[in-house]
C-alpha cells in the first residue's frame, strides 16, 4: 500500500512524518469522525427508553466509555496530522480551565480523584481556543491515567510570566522568557515517568500504554510550538509529573 502511494506520487519523499501519515490515513478517518458520537447518542437514547437491569446499565456505560475513547483517538490523530490555521485571541484562562475541570471530572474513575484549578480570574492568554483546549485536555487525561486506582490529585496552575505562586519552582524552560506571557502547569502525583522515557515523551507514536496512540504529547508540543511557546516536563518515578507551558504575549 505504501509503495503504491509513493509510486502514484501521492506522498513526497520530503514530507514530514505528520504530513505523510495524514495523507495516507486522514481520508478514511475523516469519514468516520462522527461515528463515535452517533454511537453514543444512540446508546443514550436506548438507555432513556428501555427498562434496564443493573447488568444492562453496566453494558451501556461500557458503550459510552468506549465511544468516548474511540472519539478521543480519532480526533487526536486528525488533530496531529491536520495543519489547522491558528486563530489566536485573548482568552480568559480561568473560564477555559473551568471547562477542562468539568470534562476531566466526567472521566475520573474514582471519587477520590481531586482535580483543582488555580488561576487568577483576570488572567488572559493569547491562543487559539480549540487548540489550547485540546492541549490542556490531553495533559489532564494523561495525568488522570497516571493515578492509582485508589485516587490521587491533578492540579492546573496558571500565572503571569515572572510571578509564580508562592512556593512554586520556576520551570526550567530551555530559553529565557521574554517579557509578558503566561505560564500554565499541569501537575499530578501519579506514577511518574522513568528517566529513560522522559527524553522521548514528545516523540510521535512513543507510548508506554497498552492502549495509547503515542500522539497526545506530540500534539501538545506541536500546538505550543506553533504558538511560538515552550513546553518542558519534570518527573520522578512514584512521585508524579509536571508539564509546564509558556505562551508569549
Amino acid at each position: 500500500l505504501f509503495l503504491g502511494f509513493l509510486h502514484a506520487g501521492h506522498i513526497g519523499k520530503g514530507d514530514p512524518l505528520p504530513v505523510f501519515i495524514g495523507r495516507l490515513t486522514s481520508p478514511a478517518l475523516a469519514e468516520r469522525e462522527d461515528t463515535p458520537a452517533s454511537l453514543r447518542g444512540a446508546a443514550q437514547e436506548l438507555a432513556s427508553t428501555l427498562p434496564l437491569t443493573p447488568g444492562d446499565r453496566r453494558l451501556f456505560d461500557l458503550i459510552l466509555r468506549e465511544s468516548d475513547r474511540i472519539d478521543h483517538i480519532i480526533h487526536e490523530f486528525l488533530d496531529f496530522t491536520r495543519e489547522t490555521p491558528l486563530c489566536p485571541r485573548p482568552l480568559p484562562l480561568a473560564g477555559l480551565l473551568g471547562e477542562i475541570h468539568l470534562l476531566l471530572r466526567q472521566r475520573a474513575s474514582a471519587d477520590a480523584v481531586m482535580i483543582e484549578m488555580e488561576c487568577p480570574r483576570e488572567l488572559r492568554v493569547q491562543a487559539d481556543y480549540e487548540q489550547l483546549k485540546r492541549v490542556l485536555l490531553n495533559l489532564g487525561i494523561n495525568a488522570l491515567e497516571s493515578l492509582p486506582a485508589s485516587g490521587g490529585r491533578v492540579v492546573f496552575r496558571a500565572w503571569p510570566t515572572g510571578h509564580p505562586p508562592a512556593g512554586r519552582p520556576t520551570p526550567a524552560f530551555p530559553a529565557p522568557l521574554s517579557g509578558g506571557g503566561v505560564v500554565v502547569e499541569c501537575q499530578d502525583n501519579g506514577s511518574g515517568i522513568s528517566p529513560e522515557h522522559q527524553a522521548r515523551l514528545f516523540e510521535p507514536f512513543f507510548t508506554t500504554k497498552t492502549r495509547g496512540t503515542g500522539l497526545g504529547l506530540a500534539l501538545v508540543k506541536n500546538v505550543v510550538v506553533r504558538h511560538l511557546g515552550l513546553v518542558v516536563s519534570r518527573s520522578s518515578p512514584g512521585q508524579g509529573t509536571t508539564f509546564s507551558l509558556w505562551f508569549p504575549p
